[in-house]
């Protein structure tokens, strides 16, 4: 091969070689998307959805939701009652005995945040909440041992709407 013509050759092999750049371009991560949230005094419905219910120490964990599907912010006025009852089958047929039979308690909090019972805690994660039931006592009405089947009723309140009473068996 001619001299000549391998030298220039080589030299565009190496400037084209060194020229290509085979780092890739520094892309930045594309942001979380923000959650849609509503305040609940805005919203316009309320839907709630129990995750998780805990019968012996009433701890319940839930979502609550708008019409639209946007997680409700800020809940803070609602109405938990906690039923006890026997098993199924037990139940005295005496009807003075219904009282220690069947235990309700319930938990409150409306306008004013000092009279509230119990602790109602927000997740990091938007519209999802943990109520937490502290003085549940299924022992002060009942003998020891005839409660085996517990419920729970739940219902929040905003300005313009309320979600609907949400009735739970045992977990869910």
């Amino acid at each position: 091969m001619n001299a000549k013509l391998l030298y220039p050759l080589l030299g565009t092999l190496l400037l084209g070689a060194c020229g290509s750049d085979n780092d890739s371009p520094d892309i930045e991560p594309p942001e979380p998307p923000v959650a849609e949230t509503v305040h609940i005094d805005q919203a316009e419905a309320l839907s709630l959805e129990v995750v998780s219910f805990e019968p012996l120490t009433g701890e319940v964990e839930f979502v609550l939701k708008d019409g639209a599907g946007l997680a409700v912010t800020e809940a803070k006025q609602y109405e938990l009652i906690y039923f006890g009852l026997p098993a199924e089958g037990k139940a005295s047929r005496n009807a003075k005995a219904w009282k220690r039979w069947h235990v309700t308690q319930s938990f409150v909090c409306g306008d004013v945040p000092a009279d509230c019972e119990g602790v109602l805690t927000e997740g990091n994660t938007k519209g999802r909440y943990l109520f937490q039931a502290q003085g549940l006592d299924w022992s002060q009405d009942a003998p020891d041992g005839t409660l085996s089947r517990y419920r729970l009723a739940i219902t929040f309140h905003g300005a313009k709407a309320s979600s609907d009473m949400q009735f739970v068996a045992e977990a869910p």
